[in-house]
Order: C-alpha cells, then sequence, then structure tokens
C-alpha cells in the first residue's frame, strides 16, 4: 500500500501566510503538466509495483488545472502505476470559482474527495491573510460541492490570528458543522520566513496572540469538535466515524509514498528525497530524463526519531512493544526515561501498554519531539 503526492504549484496570487513553494506564471502551466508526466515515467519504479491506495492533488492551487490538464496527469498515474480499484483520491480547492461545471469534471474523473481552502470566513480575517475569495463564496462552494454529490469534504481554517479569541474561531467550527462537513483541519497560524505576515509583523504592524490565548483557543477547539462527534486523530486534524484522511493518516504511519512535481517530497523507509525548488530546473532536469531531486538515506537515529514523531502526532500513540522490538532495549529504557517528566507535566499519558500526548502536550509537541529526539 502506497500513496502518490502531485504537486500543482500554481496560484493566481500568493497568500500572506503561505511559505510552500508556489509560483503565479500560469503560462508555464500545460508544459509543468508534460513534465510532471515526464517524471512518472522516471519514477514509476520507484514504489516497486506496490498498490497505490492514495493520490492527493496538493498545492498551490490544484482547482486552476483545466480538463485536459487533469486528465492528463490521472492518464499518465494510471499508465505508470498499480491503482487500486476504491483508491482515495483527494484534490484541493479554493472556493473561488468552485462552479457546478469545475466539480462535474471532477466527479467525472473520479476525485472522491475535496480539500477546501476556506481558512476563515470572516472578511476580515479573509483580508488579513490575503485570501482571494470571500465569505460568501466559501459558503457557495461548500453547498456546490455537496450538491455535486461529494460526501468526503474536508475544509481548512486557521486559528491564532492577531486580536482573535474562541468565541470568534468557534463561529467557524459552527458553520462547518452546519454543512455537515466530515473532516476538518485546523492550524495556528505561524509566521515564517519569506511570507508577507512574517514582514509585516517584524514590521509590529500587528502582535501576536499570547501562548495563553493559544492554548485556550486550541483546548476548547478539541473540547467543541468532539462535542459534535469529530475524533481528533491528529494534532491538527478531526474527522467524524470512517472520513479520516486516508493519505494523510499513511504518511503518519509510515507508508511509503511518492511526491510528484517541483518541490515534492518522497519516502519509501529507507530515504528521503525532495525535488528541486525552481520551476526551470526541474524543467530542465526532466528534458535531460534527470529526476530533478536530493536524496537523504536515514539513518538508525533518523528512523528511531520518525517513527517518534509520527506516532505521537496520532491518537495512536506509541506501542512500548514495537519500540523495543524495532529499536531494541537501550532506546526503549532510554525513552521510558525520558517520558516521566511529560507524564508528570500532564503533557503524556499512558494507557495499554501504550503512550500518547494530553491536549496538553500536543499543543507543546514540537518541544516534546526535541526533548525525546536522538
Amino acid at each position: 500500500m502506497s500513496g502518490i503526492y502531485i504537486h500543482i504549484p500554481f496560484c493566481k496570487s500568493k497568500c500572506a501566510y503561505c511559505d510552500f513553494f508556489s509560483v503565479a506564471i500560469l503560462s508555464q502551466k500545460s508544459q509543468y503538466v508534460d513534465f510532471l508526466c515526464k517524471e512518472m515515467e522516471l519514477q514509476k519504479n520507484y514504489l516497486e509495483s506496490e498498490n497505490i491506495e492514495t493520490i492527493y492533488f496538493g498545492g498551490g492551487t490544484p482547482s486552476l488545472l483545466s480538463e485536459y490538464e487533469i486528465f492528463s496527469i490521472l492518464n499518465s498515474v494510471y499508465k505508470n502505476f498499480s491503482v487500486s480499484q476504491n483508491a482515495e483520491i483527494t484534490f484541493e480547492v479554493n472556493p473561488e470559482g468552485l462552479t457546478l461545471e469545475y466539480l462535474k469534471i471532477l466527479k467525472n474523473f473520479s476525485i472522491n474527495r475535496l480539500s477546501v481552502g476556506v481558512q476563515s470566513f470572516f472578511e476580515e480575517d479573509l483580508q488579513f491573510l490575503r485570501r482571494s475569495h470571500s465569505q460568501n463564496e466559501a459558503k457557495i462552494a461548500l453547498q456546490n460541492a455537496i450538491n455535486s454529490g461529494f460526501s468526503n469534504i474536508s475544509v481548512d481554517l486557521i486559528y491564532g490570528l492577531p486580536n482573535s479569541d474562541f468565541e470568534k474561531f468557534a463561529k467557524n467550527l459552527e458553520i462547518v458543522f452546519e454543512f455537515q462537513i466530515p473532516h476538518l483541519s485546523c492550524y495556528h497560524l505561524t509566521f515564517e520566513e519569506n511570507t508577507l505576515l512574517f514582514k509585516q509583523l517584524r514590521e509590529k504592524k500587528f502582535s501576536q496572540i499570547s501562548d495563553q490565548e493559544s492554548w485556550n483557543i486550541f483546548e476548547k477547539m478539541i473540547i467543541l469538535c468532539e462535542s459534535k462527534s469529530y475524533e481528533h486523530y491528529e494534532i491538527s486534524n478531526f474527522s467524524l466515524k470512517n472520513y479520516i484522511s486516508k493519505h494523510n493518516f499513511n504518511y503518519w504511519q509510515e507508508t511509503k509514498y511518492l511526491g510528484l512535481g517541483a518541490a515534492a517530497h518522497s519516502f519509501n523507509k529507507i530515504s528521503r528525497q525532495w525535488n528541486v525548488q525552481n520551476i526551470k530546473k526541474y524543467f530542465d532536469s526532466l528534458s535531460k530524463s534527470l529526476i530533478p531531486c536530493e536524496i537523504e538515506f536515514l539513518t538508525f537515529e533518523n528512523q528511531y526519531n520518525e517513527f517518534l514523531m509520527t506516532s505521537l502526532r496520532t491518537f495512536l500513540g506509541i506501542n512500548f512493544d514495537d519500540l523495543k522490538l524495532r529499536f531494541g532495549e537501550k532506546l526503549f529504557n532510554k525513552f521510558s526515561q525520558k517520558i516521566q517528566k511529560f507524564i508528570k507535566n500532564s503533557e503524556m499519558k499512558i494507557a495499554d501498554n501504550k503512550v500518547f500526548l494530553t491536549n496538553k502536550g500536543k499543543f507543546v509537541s514540537d518541544s516534546i519531539f526535541a526533548e525525546l529526539f536522538e
């Protein structure tokens, strides 16, 4: 069982918070699709003929692809890989322009899961984030998706904006609940270098909310979602029963995946590789039948750190027997000693021979991982 991620790096404009690789030169889109198909031919043996259970179109803005471009990409996927009959095929979409006609095209290509980048239903938030859609367009997009027969829909929301609080963010959640959207991804606003918001923060045009207020929103968000029967199955993700994102959940279970496109990452349990973040270099390499990537072979310590992070991010936690069997008694004993501090601080808990992050631990997970890593 493996997955394929397809990166579509084109956007009409750059959002103020976005650090993902994207470009606004739409004239390169058709040529990019051609080289994407070329990369598939070169990489068709990367997953060693394993069945493809999930395909994920991410970006950027995949919903800028034309009908013919989507056909070309999927045709190449099915030509070069063995795709399961009931594969989960996710397509990231922006609300603006998500018409019934475009949704019909996606449906005709057997795309069965939508990830809608709403981020907020408040106009002032959308303007602050430099999103290109309105509150009303977001609601119309969700209704169009439902009317088109899509039942597996995810919505992205951002919390922790300046001058925000839980009461305001809860209104975003309530709208999602009203639409009966089965999957929800909630991300705290981060200020990445080389983004407009980072520059504005440094210029003191606004202030970040306090850690205490961030924790308040995070904790209450979990309580509210769980009261609506959403399972908090990963730090940033919630789902109703049977609607976990298979593609993303496979990442956290260390399943093999192939990333295609500029800046895409791949993992085959032995190594990680990542493609160049430059359209011209991506084109130049593939025109010479060269894969435009760098490769890092995973050391024993890399694999251990990966196992800790991916396992603790989810509701499955770490099974003590699995840890000992895979990495040996020495590392197991070291891990067992280190976690005592976090258990004492109520950031971890033990149940059924497994250790899990508590909600408090999930909130500070990065610092916990840093202390646990070898």
